[in-house]
């Protein structure tokens, strides 16, 4: 009865191991040929896997116009990502921006509000060579004084169904 349990296992060990869809190792058939003269072709499935690569150029410091309360900026991505991801570059849509060096009496926080032409590309719309750039803006109802805020801008991958 053990042998007819372990004989079971090892079955279903080599069906699982034919079964799998892609190969995480090299492999190798073999075929025995008794024959002086013989023609034969044999298929090789070929396997591979390379991870996304992705630069960001982003702003570090952006100034606002004082008298508009307005800054534009671009965002450029360099990468090459599988056909089934999309990369996702998604700033925040408001901020607080806050007096600096104010007495006690120090004005209120000024809301920002951030907006931004696209914020998800494909493989077809970027490239490893060249920066692809998207560009946003920065709008606030400034009044006067020194003013500092801190707006934080979301890059990631997702993986699309398919």
């Amino acid at each position: 009865m053990r042998k007819i349990i372990i004989l079971v296992l090892i079955i279903c060990l080599c069906i699982g191991n034919v079964m799998n869809v892609q190969a995480t190792e090299n492999s190798y058939g073999e075929d025995t040929i008794n024959s002086s003269s013989f023609d034969k072709t044999y298929n090789v499935n070929v396997y591979a896997t390379k991870s996304s690569s992705i630069t960001i150029k982003y702003p570090v410091n952006l100034v606002l116009d004082g008298n508009e309360g307005t800054a534009s900026y671009t965002i450029g991505a360099r990468a090459d990502i599988s056909g089934n991801q999309r990369l996702h570059i998604v700033p925040e849509e408001s901020f607080k921006l806050s007096e600096v060096n104010a007495a006690a009496d120090s004005k209120s926080d000024i809301t920002a509000v951030v907006t931004q032409e696209d914020t998800d590309f494909t493989q077809s719309e970027l490239n490893l060579d060249d920066f692809s750039y998207v560009a946003g803006r920065v709008n606030a109802p400034l009044t006067a004084g020194a003013w500092r805020g801190l707006f934080e801008i979301h890059v990631y991958l997702e993986d699309m169904e398919g």
